[in-house]
């Protein structure tokens, strides 16, 4: 069987996600990306949770509030910023700079931040075992999530393409010329 090179992210250290080619055929990539561990596993569970939203299940009331938008998947950065404020207290500024932390895999300033999280937990009622498992969740799937502003400009982006190449193919696909031409006498 023919390999071909394929892109897919893999786990590396601090559960970040790196992005790697490896050569793999076909069917071994379609096994890659059934497979839940990929990062992809969020849109699917998005679209999954989206079509039987009656059957979506929260941990807490905390987070049926800042997951109900996105039926109980953490896609975006804030959710994970406001879910540290709600659990533990900490002020959303400060929960925003944590977020960063998390995202740049700063082990460092996680470390300090984890101890102050717990115990803010433990104030609000949870068990110091409950509030590690939050902090580790919020920790692993923060390394997955986007800013909210990068998807939206995407998404409008990505729809204004779309309309102007169902209106006006021609004029897209001129438009598109110079982008994918390399020969410069042309």
């Amino acid at each position: 069987t023919m390999k071909k090179l394929f892109f897919r992210w893999k786990d590396e250290s601090c559960n970040g996600i790196k992005p790697e080619w490896v050569e793999m055929t076909g069917k071994e990539f379609i096994e890659f990306k059934r497979n839940p561990e990929n990062k992809h596993r969020k849109f699917a569970e998005y679209i999954k949770n989206k079509e039987n939203s009656d059957r979506v299940e929260y941990y807490s009331e905390i987070e049926q509030t800042v997951l109900d938008e996105t039926y109980g998947v953490l896609l975006y950065t804030d959710q994970i910023a406001e879910l540290i404020h709600y659990y533990s207290g900490i002020p959303k500024e400060v929960s925003a700079n944590i977020v960063k932390y998390i995202r740049k895999c700063m082990k460092p300033e996680l470390s300090i931040w984890k101890s102050v999280f717990v115990v803010g937990t433990r104030q609000n009622g949870y068990t110091e075992e409950q509030a590690q498992q939050i902090w580790e969740w919020l920790k692993t799937e923060g390394e997955m999530t986007t800013y909210r502003y990068i998807a939206e400009s995407a998404a409008i982006t990505s729809y204004q393409c779309f309309w102007l190449k169902t209106h006006y193919p021609n004029e897209y696909r001129d438009a598109l010329v110079p982008l994918v031409n390399t020969d410069e006498s042309w």
